[in-house]
Parts: C-alpha cells; sequence; structure tokens
C-alpha cells in the first residue's frame, strides 16, 4: 500500500483510465514561481480548497501549490447569479458534458441507457456549480460515527466547533440566535423564512396537525432536526460581486457566494492571506511519479498547460483531490490500481490496488419539465399544485422559480 504520508486520496475512487493528452515538450519558461513546493494539491474543489487553505495557513513556512484543470469563474454572472443555476448546469464554460452507456446496470431495458454527466471544470469544482444547500448531518449519525470509529472526537459536540467555524448564518427574520450555529465563519448561509415559500394557507396547519410537528420553528441545521422548514442555502440576498480590485461588476436577488474556493482561498488572498499559497489553473495533471512504496524523495507531478508539458516536484506530500472522476484516473496512469488491468493499457504498474476505479457511488438529478396552457391549471389541482399560489411562479421576483430543493 501506499504509505499515509506519501499520497493522500481526499475523494473517491471512480471512473476508467485513459491515455495522457498528447503534448509538446514545455518551453523554458514555467507557468509556476517555483520548480519544487513543499505541498501540492491537486483539484481546487471542495476538498483541495479546503486543504490548500489550511496547509498554507497553518505552515506559514511552507509553500503551497494547488493545480486544477479548471479556471476562476466565481466572478462571472453565470456562476454568482443563482437564477441562472438551470442554465449553468448546460454550460460548456462550467463543466465536462459525459455520458456513460448502460449507467443503469442489469440486462433490462435500461441496461444499455445513456446517463448524462455533468463535471465541474472551473474553480470551485461541484461547490460552485451545484444548488448551494446547506445541510450538516444530525448529532445521531456524527455519534454513530463516534461509536463506530471508537473515537469520541467524531461524535456531534467534537465536531460542532468545526461546523461553527465554517459558516456565517444570517435569517429573514429576526429569530434569535441558536447556541449551535456559526454566524462568524467564512461560508454565507441563508436561512429563509418559512413564509418566502407562498405556500397554501391551509398547507402548514394541516402538516402540523396530521405530522404533530411544527413548520418553520425547527432550525434543520440544529441538535434535533425533527419538524418541517425552508431548505438552507450557502446564498446572500440582493449581493454584488467585485473583481480582484474590488470594481464592483455585477448584482443579483439572489447570489450565489458559498463555494469552497471563493471561501477559502480567493476571499483570503484577496485580503492580503496565505501569501505562501499559488494557485495553477487551466493545468491537466496526468501522472504522478515517485510515489511507489519503495520511493524516496521528491514526488513529481506531471501536467499539461496550453498544450505544453510540465513537470513540478513536491518535497513532502501530494494531496490528491481531483474528484471522484479525476483521482482514480490520475492514479491509474501513475501506476495505481489493478495491475493487470494495468499492464494490459500498457500503463506500468507501481502498487497493485484492484479496488481503484470501480464502485463509483454517486447521486443523480431528475429533472421533469411539464408545459402548461396557464399557471392557474396548475392551482386548480389540489392535488398536484399542494395549494401553490399560482403567482409565485411567476417573474424572477417570486422565488418558487429558483428554489428546487424546499
Amino acid at each position: 500500500m501506499i504509505p499515509p504520508s506519501r499520497l493522500l486520496l481526499l475523494a473517491a475512487f471512480a471512473a476508467s483510465a485513459s491515455s495522457p493528452s498528447s503534448a509538446s515538450d514545455a518551453p523554458e519558461c514555467r507557468p509556476t514561481s517555483l520548480d519544487a513546493y513543499d505541498y501540492v494539491v491537486i483539484g481546487a474543489g471542495t476538498a483541495g480548497s479546503v486543504a490548500a487553505s489550511s496547509l498554507a495557513s497553518s505552515l506559514p513556512t511552507s509553500s503551497v501549490l494547488l493545480v486544477d484543470l479548471g479556471r476562476d469563474r466565481s466572478d462571472t454572472a453565470d456562476v454568482m447569479n443563482n437564477d441562472r443555476f438551470a442554465d449553468m448546469m448546460q454550460s460548456p464554460n462550467c463543466e465536462h458534458h459525459f455520458t456513460r452507456e448502460g449507467a443503469m446496470g442489469g440486462a433490462g431495458p435500461n441496461s444499455a441507457k445513456k446517463v448524462y454527466l455533468c463535471v465541474s471544470k472551473m474553480l470551485g469544482g461541484a461547490s460552485s456549480i451545484n444548488y448551494g444547500g446547506w445541510y450538516r448531518a444530525p448529532q445521531s449519525d456524527l455519534d454513530e460515527w463516534a461509536t463506530l470509529a471508537g473515537s469520541d472526537e467524531w461524535n456531534y459536540d467534537s465536531m460542532l466547533p468545526y461546523f461553527k467555524d465554517i459558516e456565517s448564518l444570517s435569517r429573514d427574520d429576526d429569530g434569535e440566535k441558536n447556541s449551535d450555529r456559526g454566524y462568524d465563519g467564512v461560508v454565507p448561509v441563508l436561512h429563509q423564512n418559512i413564509s418566502i415559500v407562498h405556500l397554501h394557507t391551509g398547507l402548514i396547519p394541516s402538516i402540523e396537525r396530521h405530522l404533530g410537528v411544527s413548520v418553520g420553528d425547527q432550525d434543520n441545521n440544529g441538535r434535533t432536526q425533527e419538524g418541517v422548514n425552508t431548505l438552507q442555502v450557502s446564498r446572500v440576498r440582493n449581493g454584488c460581486w467585485t473583481d480582484d480590485d474590488g470594481t464592483e461588476i455585477g448584482c443579483a436577488d439572489w447570489m450565489r457566494n458559498g463555494s469552497a474556493y471563493n471561501a477559502f482561498v480567493r476571499d483570503p488572498m484577496r485580503s492580503g492571506g496565505l501569501s505562501n499559497l499559488e494557485v495553477l489553473e487551466g493545468s491537466k495533471v496526468v501522472k504522478l511519479s515517485g510515489i511507489g512504496p519503495d520511493d524516496e524523495g521528491d514526488i513529481s507531478i506531471e501536467y499539461i498547460k496550453k498544450g505544453y508539458r510540465y513537470v513540478v516536484s513536491a518535497k513532502e506530500e501530494v494531496l490528491l483531490s481531483a474528484g471522484s472522476w479525476g483521482n482514480p484516473k490520475i492514479a491509474m496512469l501513475s501506476g495505481v490500481g489493478d495491475s493487470e488491468a494495468l499492464t494490459e493499457a500498457g500503463v506500468t504498474p507501481v502498487v497493485n490496488s484492484p479496488g481503484v476505479g470501480r464502485h463509483l457511488m454517486d447521486h443523480g438529478v431528475l429533472w421533469l419539465t411539464a408545459m402548461l396552457g396557464n399557471v392557474e391549471a396548475l392551482d386548480a389541482n389540489a392535488t398536484a399544485a399542494l395549494g401553490f399560489d399560482p403567482s409565485s411562479f411567476r417573474g424572477k421576483d417570486n422565488p418558487l422559480p429558483a428554489l428546487m430543493g424546499e
């Protein structure tokens, strides 16, 4: 096995290997300021952004390089304006668009169906393109993890300070602050008032009467989460975004501002922090060398940028956080995987680890579109509409078109 101190895989293994893209030898001018860094983090998604920021802040005398294939699009309207969420899910500027055949499994009629796969190709990873729903594990889950791990460090009370440090909660109403929530963290979290969803006046009393739970009173990210409330989101209302110089370049009624890259890397660097962290965007890592169990010395990271092939080294560690599709691909091209399969593919095995590239578990999103002659048609069917006010389907200022997680 690879010693943990040499290579850390921060996300699930999945996907098959492919040959590195063809590229020319690099010119003498390199795209990084150094030839070797103490730490190299591959992938600027949620895990990579947090890891790079934590390394740079906790080890101020160490050099850290954060490498990602994507680019910083955090100041563009496609990303910051949450009203454009659905459009962004189809944007080639924001995502890789893959299809997977036979994704439904089995030998039935669905076995050959193609499933559309979207993978972020921008700094921030999935946190830059997803809906921004903010969920915290309930106390019962965390306490169970602690029992399974045999360590109280994983229980709710031990994890709570970390949860609070991350978030900066704001509420639509003036409700009392919850001691289990954070109000000064780096990720903005909005707790919407239940009334914003424009539910029919008869629905809320019906829920309370039949389910025996209160609607709108329980914090669904608190210590106990039983009840009915709106989805909390990593967004702000009526926000504006700026460029690196602080110049305002756009505003939106619903502004996304909660990507991991923004919160943990971009914003601290704009404020003059993390001076020992360097970000290398638009660079595709294709192979790691020096990661075998008997290898000593620096780890080499081979990457392609603008059609040229470069190599940079890590003196201490490489943190591989390129996502559930990128991690196994890089690992297998580096010789980590099923030795027999690697040999057949023309890759020299370094570590035999048959599980790499297998057992992908992901969640899907099912989009349903209905064509209506008029919005009143939905309100006429009490079963389908659940009593929604038809006016809530009109215009960008109404929340229902923008909220999909309620």
